[in-house]
């Protein structure tokens, strides 16, 4: 029962968080560059990620608290695996292509890299290779976002 009530808290704080912040950073972004393509699952896919992989991780190591031995090892090895894929989500905020590529992998969800790559696929040109902008896009005269 417990951890039925960390895993739907997880759940409904993700929700709650995710959806008012990725309409807001859409909007932010198209104010900055109106003709970006919308962003919104993009962020949300990251904020949720980010803020969801960081309760697990505070979830792994309460759990550690009361482990012993080998558990113990592992739930930290959880949590440390956990806040790295929260920071890789935090740079996939910022709308940077090896990040969000990474972002969909640490996934583990063959559904959402079918979604993902298709969406990423039709916003590739406006997403940044490392927070630079991409010279092709430039050339075409397009604005990097």
């Amino acid at each position: 029962m417990h951890e039925n009530v960390i895993r739907i808290g997880i759940i409904a704080i993700t929700l709650i968080v995710g959806i008012p912040t990725c309409f807001y950073l859409d909007e932010a972004l198209h104010k900055q560059a109106p003709e970006a393509k919308p962003f919104k699952w993009g962020y949300y896919f990251t904020v949720g990620g980010a803020a969801g992989n960081l309760l697990w991780a505070l979830a792994f190591i309460y759990r550690a608290l009361y482990a012993q031995g080998m558990h113990f090892y592992i739930l930290l090895l959880l949590a440390l695996i956990m806040v790295i894929s929260a920071c890789v989500n935090a740079l996939a905020m910022q709308r940077q292509r090896w990040a969000l590529v990474t972002a969909v992998i640490l996934q583990c969800n063959p559904i959402f890299w079918i979604i993902n790559a298709i969406y990423l696929k039709n916003r590739w040109r406006e997403l940044a290779p490392s927070g630079a902008p991409r010279a092709a896009a430039q050339a075409d005269g397009e604005r990097v976002v």
